[in-house]
């Protein structure tokens, strides 16, 4: 067991037996953890039931997809409710290494202004290739973005800044919540630890004789990067410059990719657009559209 002043937040969603896995590491390095399933009552329930069987956490089932951002939310205040004081969010199948959590705490300790911090992310790698996956900086050298899968904060910070926007459901919640920290003046810091995570189903390539990788998402989770990126971009295409000329180039250029080596291109390319026109009249929520886990 471990500080009970920390909690783990873990979502769920059609998890495999992976998730008990990394549930008990977790529990040794934190004092609560709760995990929020958002897996469908249709669907089998058989690693939730044991989860359940085995204690060590708190299983709170929404029975139904609410989405990363309704789901974080529930787990976040359960974990205040419990007495945490530092919150750290997770995927179900993001792996965490010894000593994990104290290295975020030591980042954050160790900065010469904490007041000001509003996230700690980690250094993510991808679980299957081993790739770091880097972050945008801004002219500061900080992060201009975050995962929530990994990161700490401070329940404190969550009670300044709010819950995470239901609206979006999946894609860009930790991003809307990184811009959101950035225009009131919180930064995010970024520790020296790893977080071996899996972002879609990964490929790399090389394309003039360059590397490339792509994510493969599935046309429904296509849709929810687009429509949710535009969103974001018209509301901060004026605020957060440095964000948005890297999100417009790295839209440009993961559409190109995509063009050039994922499959059902076409039918993704469908999806996207409908995520452009629901975006420009902001048709938020789930749009009758579960995505699956990719």
């Amino acid at each position: 067991m471990g500080n009970p002043l920390i909690g783990a937040v873990v979502v769920s969603y059609n998890p495999s037996r992976e998730l008990l896995r990394n549930i008990e590491i977790l529990a040794g390095q934190v004092g609560h953890v709760v995990v929020v399933d958002n897996t469908p009552s249709s669907n089998p329930q058989t690693v939730i039931d044991e989860l359940e069987q085995r204690g060590g956490c708190t299983v709170i089932r929404n029975r139904r997809n609410l989405g990363i951002a309704t789901a974080l939310n529930i787990g976040v205040q359960r974990a205040i409710s419990l007495g945490c004081e530092w919150i750290v969010t997770f995927d179900q199948d993001s792996h965490i290494g010894d000593g994990y959590i104290d290295g975020l705490i030591s980042a954050y300790v160790e900065s010469s202004d904490p007041t000001r911090i509003g996230v700690v992310c980690p250094i993510y790698r991808d679980a299957k290739l081993g790739a770091v996956w880097p972050f945008p900086r801004g002219s500061n050298g900080e992060p201009l973005m975050y995962m929530t899968s990994g990161a700490l904060m401070k329940s404190e910070t969550y009670r300044k800044l709010g819950p995470f926007e239901d609206q979006l459901f999946i894609d860009g919640v930790d991003t809307e919540y990184a811009l959101r920290m950035r225009a009131t003046g919180y930064r995010i810091v970024e520790s020296n630890v790893v977080l071996n995570h899996t972002l879609g189903k990964m490929t790399p390539h090389v394309f003039a004789r360059r590397h490339i990788f792509v994510t493969n998402h599935n046309p429904q989770r296509r849709y929810f990067i687009t429509r949710n990126r535009i969103v974001l971009l018209r509301r901060y295409r004026g605020k957060d410059r440095e964000w948005t000329a890297y999100e417009l180039t790295d839209f440009w250029k993961g559409t190109v990719a995509l063009l050039l080596f994922e499959q059902d291109r076409w039918v993704k390319i469908k999806y996207m657009l409908r995520g452009v026109w629901d975006a420009i009249f902001e048709r938020l929520g789930s749009r009758g559209i579960m995505p699956g886990a990719s």
